[in-house]
């Protein structure tokens, strides 16, 4: 190699300590591919330390990379303990969790402790865990959920925002996945199979891969690709959301069933697939967007509009636990009060504009009206007066291998309530006169 790739390397070299080679990344490498992987990373490895918040570790499990550069990024409550350790058992890779936290001072005293299981397990390897802490009532903001307290919008459930806090702890790592935490990877080694399809994202980082997801029973067990489709010929069950297939149009089943090389997935308006994409193209989660309806999906029209490409994975998928989402208010025209907003800036930034018939229903929808009728024609975030977009809640963040939290202060203002002069303003989500126009 070049005079300056040594001199790089041996800089990486000189980064190195015996600790290191106790961690599982590099235990079995000769020095010099220790010094070119880490120059692959950008970062040296943490030592294998004691697990953050408390919790021993074993050695090793300290900045555990399996994922090579992958990051998974959840968001989390204490209701989902359980299904987060299905998920850390499923994935050894960097694994970052957002958690909302209804009791912030006790559990920033707990640490990584907050996480676990109620006989007191914390989820696997631990030490490769990132866990941000946000409080469920921000200083000088009103709390998001107001339990028992729901009303005609539910729990304001601040997803995207913690989506984001999740995104923002995955370091280093240059590809993302973000799933929802009640899912869980299947089968095989799952690292080597991820880390394949990130080589090709961080190649052409317009390009993203779909993992399509399916439902298994509570406590079942599907260990092949093969399995899954033999239970799904014989029952015809396991499609993840059946009842709304346009969420899922774009994992494209019928075609994934027998294939064998990833395969292109046109974007199909209202699909909202499980992505493994670059962080370089990946934009914030819209976090306007509380409670029930769109959060996810306005992530990926987004996407559509930067014209990052997907294409099928025919090799890996996620599971969903069935009846993990019982106890969530699914109040969905909460999201339907922010999309007439978002689509106008996505227009304004891209000029991208997708709808479709179902769409147009929503729009015309009572329930969306009298929705609309009560936050004045604005995003139910901004009529509840919430600490989300420019306003940051306070934050206490540990990083793998860290022993003590990072506390980070909260930053800008809640969003302003709407005013309502002579009336209310019923916000139009109908497409642009240029379209109109053309069409």
């Amino acid at each position: 190699p070049p005079r300056q790739r040594w001199d790089e390397m041996l800089a990486a070299v000189c980064r190195i300590n015996a600790n290191h080679f106790a961690t599982r990344q590099l235990r079995d490498r000769s020095i010099v591919d220790a010094a070119l992987l880490l120059l692959r990373n950008g970062s040296s490895p943490a030592p294998a330390t004691e697990t953050p918040g408390g919790g021993g570790g074993a050695p090793g499990e300290a900045a555990d990379r399996q994922g090579g550069g992958i990051c998974v990024a959840v968001a989390a409550t204490a209701d989902r303990v359980g299904a987060l350790h299905r998920l850390a058992t499923s994935w050894p890779g960097l694994l970052s969790v957002a958690f909302l936290s209804h009791n912030f001072t006790r559990d920033a005293a707990l640490g990584l402790r907050a996480l676990a299981a109620p006989g007191g397990s914390l989820p696997a390897s631990p030490g490769r865990i990132a866990l941000s802490l946000v409080p469920n009532r921000p200083s000088g903001a009103r709390p998001y959920v107001r339990r028992g307290r729901g009303g005609l919008f539910g729990d304001l459930f601040p997803t995207n925002l913690l989506r984001n806090v999740a995104l923002d702890a995955c370091g280093a790592a240059d590809v993302a996945l973000v799933l929802d935490v009640d899912f869980s990877f299947c089968c095989g080694d799952v690292a080597r199979t991820l880390d394949r399809y990130a080589r090709a994202v961080r190649a052409d980082t317009g390009l993203s891969y779909v993992l399509p997801a399916f439902e298994a029973a509570e406590g079942e067990v599907i260990r092949s690709k093969g399995e899954l489709l033999d239970r799904l010929d014989r029952s015809g069950a396991g499609v993840f959301e059946k009842q709304a297939q346009a969420s899922h149009a774009c994992d494209r089943l019928e075609q994934w069933r027998g294939a064998t090389e990833p395969f292109a997935s046109p974007y199909t308006y209202m699909c909202e697939p499980y992505l493994l994409v670059h962080r370089s193209v990946l934009p914030p989660y819209d976090e306007s967007f509380v409670g029930y309806g769109k959060n996810r999906l306005s992530l990926h029209y987004e996407l559509a509009a930067r014209r990052v490409r997907m294409e099928v994975a025919p090799d890996a998928f996620v599971l969903h636990e069935r009846g993990s989402h019982a106890s969530r208010s699914k109040a969905w025209w909460a999201g339907e009060t922010c999309w007439p907003a978002f689509r106008k800036r996505v227009w304004e930034a891209h000029g991208f504009w997708r709808s479709s018939r179902r769409q147009r229903q929503l729009d015309a929808n009572p329930r969306v009206l009298q929705a609309l009728n009560r936050t004045c024609g604005a995003c139910v975030a901004r009529s509840a007066r919430l600490c989300v977009g420019s306003c940051r809640p306070e934050l206490a963040r540990w990083l793998p291998g860290s022993r003590k939290p990072t506390l980070l202060p909260p930053s800008g203002a809640p969003l302003e309530a709407p005013e309502c002069p002579g009336g209310t303003a019923i916000a139009s989500s109908s497409e642009p006169a240029r379209l109109r126009k053309e069409s």
